[in-house]
């Protein structure tokens, strides 16, 4: 099975797999009120299982907000989130929604896996710096991985692009270009944190894989447009018309 990760719901494309990853900032206003039914607020959503994203990092001054984010999820029936961390388990938890392990918990042995089931994962996305030769005993229908994407290097609390203005007139949209030319993107995350994304694309959709239950494919800066000829690429197995990184997955951590 597919699933999708979105950075916005305008990415989202007719066809795209029926399962639906979206910034929990995304979904909900800033008050974490959502105000109107999830497919009169986001037509392009009607039918689909959607998966509200966590941040990765929540800092004690932003708990409030993300709380009442949460608290919006309530109106718009999802029931979902994706959680990449052990606090955002435990607030998965104490709001009675379905808990979806992320990238970012980096499992990468049976031990971890089988901490996460017990603490009631519904799934968990394997880390991203697991060989798939090492992954056969991890394979199962409550495991996948992400197997396309600009994947986050770095975070950054202090955000690299920032002026001496600081954030105003930011567009929470910058990149970094290093010595040899390549641009790798900035992302801002609510003035909370930022992220560095690689340069060049993850994609093994025409690589073979284990046996798991479910592939990710993270969209990011992509238009709703690129977005689609991924995945039209990926379904068909079909090599990339673009520059891309197999990441870690065909080689072992030293």
């Amino acid at each position: 099975m597919i699933r999708a990760r979105f950075e916005k719901p305008e990415q989202v494309f007719a066809g795209c797999p029926d399962t639906v990853i979206l910034p929990l900032s995304a979904l909900t206003k800033a008050d974490g009120s959502a105000g109107t039914a999830l497919a009169a607020r986001f037509p392009q959503l009607a039918g689909k299982t959607v998966i509200a994203e966590i941040p990765a990092i929540i800092w004690p001054s932003h708990g409030k907000a993300v709380r009442a984010q949460l608290e919006g999820l309530a109106d718009l029936g999802i029931k979902d989130v994706l959680t990449e961390n052990l606090g955002a388990v435990a607030l998965a938890k104490e709001y009675g929604l379905t808990a979806h392990g992320g990238m970012y918990l980096n499992v990468m042995n049976t031990e971890a896996l089988a901490q996460y089931r017990q603490l009631g994962l519904a799934d968990v996305t394997l880390s991203f710096e697991l060989a798939f030769s090492q992954a056969g005993a991890l394979a199962a229908a409550d495991t996948g991985f992400v197997t396309y994407g600009y994947l986050p290097l770095m975070k950054f609390r202090n955000c690299p692009a920032q002026g001496k203005n600081g954030c105003a007139g930011c567009s929470g949209r910058n990149e970094l270009i290093d010595r040899k030319g390549e641009h790798f993107p900035i992302i801002c995350r609510e003035r909370q944190y930022s992220e560095l994304l690689n340069c060049v694309p993850l994609y093994v959709g025409d690589r073979r894989l284990p046996p798991v239950g479910f592939e990710t494919l993270y969209f990011t800066t992509e238009t709703r447009e690129q977005c689609a000829a991924v995945y039209r690429q990926y379904v068909n197995r079909e090599a990339p018309a673009f520059r891309r990184t197999a990441g870690l997955y065909f080689r072992e951590v030293q």
